[in-house]
């Protein structure tokens, strides 16, 4: 049979674009009258002012093939540089749009993966084109999706949209002008942005290395390096880097871990926890989940993405803010020189002298470092400063027991690939585990999201964290809307007032969420949209404590015509249930508000609970966390009518 084809009528500006099997039909009959018709009005003038009308009107003479960007990619830049491009002189604007017009005609079907194509610049730059899967999750385990194409690592929104003989590719950011040098001269020839690598890294490597390690930059069709800044080689102390220079087999090594051979890898498309094999060893890529930061980690050292996708002659050049495969500092060296650890440090000093001296210990030291807005935000009833067994329990449950040195790149994969720890605390569990994009950290019932990982010190491994182990920054309320896949567990709590009952009026009005998709905002409270809605629990000067067994979207989705959830209540004292120190098997009751007696036990990391007077067992996902004073534990489905959310 004859294969169908499939047409869609697109209707824009004005005019019909045909997509036939995915390909764009042509919207006028030369590049310059395209231009408007596809929302690319910035990226028209930009040809004005170089004067190159008239060559992008004549279809009959041009076989090019052109990257632009749109409007709305223009209008998202960042003022300076928006104001930087308007204000290019005619040199500058021809030497732009020559480096994204190729001087043949190319479609998606004729890419070649990471194949250098010629430019109409003077110079003979280069556009790289890479064709991706993309993965679900935009994690490197998720499985593979549509498959997408980028030019210099910008997607390609729009791609083959014929104009005359020649074709369009619309991305979805404005390029950067490619350099004219190969990568090599880019990282070190005089006036070139940041050569400090080269001048007090490079230079020093013996020439016995130097067609090893050093040649591959020029001589390479396609390559990817990563560069320390200034900033970076000069935070290393005079007497370090005379020991890395003096090592000629160690400096070879360094340098070799920046330098990925035969690929064109930009930071925009790769996937959170993907590796890849560079000179020496191998690098991982952790990509937040706004892709607004970006870190790599190789030879226990994990460096920021400061500024990339910077296009050579021969590949692509990424600047980063620490110099990999070269560690130096102790654990106590490294929590000093860190702006952000202050308040740690000054935590640590007040701690017991067992605990100061566990983390100058040689080896065998990993320690969860709460950032200063971590400690910021914990609400006062703690008087956290002042309270020496506060200071101690936090710092013992900051650290694993000794001689377990933990990198998170070792946890790949989505929630089931967590791993479980030892703190110092009692041997109380450390659970480790990637959502997303991100890497989180439960101690002490706390869940914190880990902001730097994989901070590699003589000792051992550091790891920054945006939440103090075993104090609570957040009610029940808040933390329930933190979890993206509880929001609509929070919806109901507030259609209901139950968000106002369960706050906790010591708590901090709003503490902002580390959300795994970055996306939520706390809202205002809505206990005026309940039919009913309880009073408020507790006051200043008397808090209630709760324990609250929370269903998820899922269960609620089963359910989703109940009313009312229920909460353990207060007795006067409070009641707070922890489910993993509950004995095996062993079958506990407690009384929900409504008066009904409720029985739980146990079953290893499965917890079976149902009400008494209607039996109706449901499972707990093993998640304990806890708001300011209580705690929170998640179901798998709902119990019947007048027990469960």
């Amino acid at each position: 049979m004859p294969s169908a084809v499939l047409t869609f009528f697109v209707f824009f500006h004005g005019f019909f674009i045909i997509l036939c099997d995915g390909q764009s039909i042509s919207v006028a009959n030369n590049i310059y009258d395209s231009l408007p018709k596809l929302g690319c009005n910035q990226f028209l003038a930009l040809i004005n002012k170089a004067q190159l009308s008239s060559r992008f009107q004549y279809a009959q003479e041009n076989y090019w093939t052109v990257i632009v960007w749109n409007d709305t990619a223009f209008e998202n830049l960042p003022p300076a540089r928006k104001s930087e491009m308007l204000s290019m002189t005619t040199a500058q604007n021809e030497a732009y749009i020559t480096a994204f017009t190729l001087t043949r005609v190319l479609e998606t079907t004729t890419f070649s993966e990471q194949r250098p194509e010629m430019s109409r610049s003077a110079y003979q730059t280069k556009v790289f084109f890479n064709i991706r899967s993309r993965r679900e999750g935009d994690v490197a385990s998720g499985t593979a999706g549509p498959t997408e194409y980028y030019a210099n690592g910008a997607l390609i929104l729009r791609p083959n949209i014929p104009a005359g003989r020649s074709m369009i590719h619309v991305v979805d950011r404005v390029l950067e002008l490619p350099s004219k040098y190969g990568v090599k001269g880019f990282i070190s020839l005089p006036g070139q942005p940041d050569t400090a690598f080269y001048d007090n890294v490079v230079t020093f490597l013996p020439a016995e290395y130097w067609n090893d390690v050093v040649e591959p930059l020029n001589n390479n069709q396609r390559v990817t390096v990563f560069i320390p800044t200034k900033e970076a080689i000069d935070r290393i102390p005079t007497d370090k880097l005379q020991q890395l220079r003096g090592s000629s087999q160690l400096l070879r090594d360094v340098i070799k871990r920046h330098i990925i051979a035969d690929q064109i890898m930009y930071t925009s498309f790769v996937y959170h926890n993907e590796g890849v094999n560079t000179l020496y060893g191998q690098l991982i890529y952790r990509i937040s989940s706004e892709r607004e930061t970006v870190f790599v980690s190789g030879g226990a050292v994990t460096a920021q993405v400061v500024q990339g996708n910077i296009t050579a002659m021969n590949g692509v050049v990424h600047f980063i803010d620490t110099l990999l495969g070269y560690v130096y500092n102790t654990a106590l060296d490294e929590i000093r020189l860190t702006s952000f650890a202050t308040t740690f440090e000054n935590v640590l000093i007040k701690s017991r002298n067992d605990l100061q001296n566990a983390i100058v210990l040689p080896n065998g030291i990993t320690v969860f470092v709460p950032i200063n807005q971590a400690f910021s935000n914990l609400p006062t009833m703690y008087n956290f400063r002042t309270n020496q067994s506060l200071i101690n329990m936090v710092m013992e449950l900051c650290m694993l027991q000794q001689g377990m040195e933990f990198q998170l790149t070792s946890v790949n994969g989505d929630y089931e690939a967590r791993r479980t720890l030892l703190s110092r605390y009692f041997n109380r569990p450390v659970n480790v585990y990637s959502q997303g994009n991100e890497t989180w950290v439960e101690s002490g019932y706390v869940k914190a999201k880990v902001v730097r990982p994989d901070i590699g010190v003589t000792n051992g491994f550091i790891h920054f964290i945006d939440a103090v182990p075993g104090l609570p920054s957040k009610s029940i309320p808040d933390t329930i809307f933190c979890e993206d896949w509880l929001i609509k567990s929070h919806m109901e709590l507030q259609i209901t007032g139950l968000d106002v009952y369960l706050s906790d009026p010591l708590a901090k009005a709003v503490v902002p969420c580390a959300s795994s998709t970055g996306v939520n905002k706390y809202p205002a409270s809505s206990q005026q949209q309940a039919a009913s809605a309880p009073p408020s629990c507790g006051t200043i000067g008397e808090r209630c404590s709760f324990t609250v067994f929370i269903p998820n979207g899922t269960a609620i989705d089963f359910f989703e015509n109940q009313t009312y959830g229920k909460q353990i209540p207060t007795d006067g004292s409070g009641q707070i249930i922890y489910i993993d120190q509950t004995a095996l098997t062993q079958e506990r009751e407690y009384t929900a508000d409504n008066g009904d007696v409720v029985r739980y036990k146990r079953s290893t990391d499965r917890l079976q609970q149902s009400p008494i007077s209607q039996p109706s067992w449901w499972e707990w996902v093993p998640d304990s966390i806890e708001g300011s004073g209580r705690c929170i534990f998640v179901l798998q489905r709902k119990a019947s009518t007048n027990f469960a959310l």
